[in-house]
């Protein structure tokens, strides 16, 4: 059983960007085990990550599939047990709305305003909105799995705020209360200090808190994916990886943290 354990967060925006790159910056990294968000989605993606991951020398432990927006890639001959995903209620979408104009009463038609005023048969009520359509509600999850000892769970929270505290609560019930060592790492769209971080930080500890931003690639801007731990776990060092590499392989440069297993 190592003593150390390299853990990595990446989000590889399902691969749409540069492949070579994805795989370069995972070969140069060479982490234990990485949390990755947005995996390659459709009938293809477990096929187009596995081959991701061959050609950077590690292996899936979880793929997208049931973990939706989450996956876990480990190094070959870590012990891995109890890898799993759990999937995630969907937030209800938020309506898309369009202005409608007032109807006129039956049988008047509206006519032109004199200058200044309204003209009598006008409608003067505003314009009400109506829900046109409501944008389709992202399938999210959790991967999860013990490798080499140490609990390890890939998260991707949402944009809307209701749906990251839903989130955060399934997580931390998932997490239950024990002592444990126990990594989550993820894509946690938002800013330290917002209310997922705080609700995190409550029983997690902040592996990477001095690192810089991580999105967007290109002029990086804001540190939204972090790397978080609990139990004996102690912290050796922490980096956001940056470059030319990070900034063809995706929207989000990767947080890489070594780790001191049972310290």
């Amino acid at each position: 059983m190592p003593s150390r354990l390299r853990v990595m967060t990446f989000n590889v925006r399902q691969l749409r960007d540069d492949r070579s790159a994805v795989v370069a910056v995972l070969r140069d990294a060479a982490p234990d085990v990485v949390a990755i968000q947005e995996p390659p989605r459709g009938p293809w993606g477990p096929f187009r990550l596995r081959s991701v991951a061959r050609a950077a020398g590690l292996r899936v432990a979880v793929s997208g599939r049931g973990a939706r927006t989450t996956a876990l890639l480990v190094r070959p001959g870590l012990p891995v047990a109890g890898a799993r995903s759990v999937r995630l209620p969907a937030a209800p979408a938020p309506a898309v709305h369009a202005a409608r104009p007032p109807a006129v009463p039956s049988g008047r038609a509206p006519t032109a305003p004199s200058a200044g005023a309204p003209t009598a048969g006008t409608p003067t009520e505003p314009p009400t909105l109506t829900p046109v359509r409501r944008r389709p509600a992202v399938k999210r999850g959790f991967a999860l799995a013990e490798v080499a000892g140490v609990r390890v769970v890939s998260v991707h929270l949402g944009l809307d705020p209701t749906e990251r505290a839903m989130h955060v609560g399934l997580l931390l019930a998932e997490l239950g209360a024990s002592d444990a060592p126990c990594v989550v790492a993820g894509d946690l769209n938002e800013r330290p200090g917002g209310a997922s971080w705080r609700r995190l930080l409550a029983g997690l500890r902040d592996a990477a808190p001095h690192v810089g931003p991580t999105f967007p690639a290109v002029s990086p801007a804001h540190r939204i994916d972090a790397v978080l731990v609990a139990g004996g776990l102690r912290v050796d060092s922490a980096r956001v990886v940056a470059g030319e590499s990070t900034q063809r392989a995706s929207d989000h440069l990767p947080v890489v943290v070594d780790l001191t297993i049972g310290a």
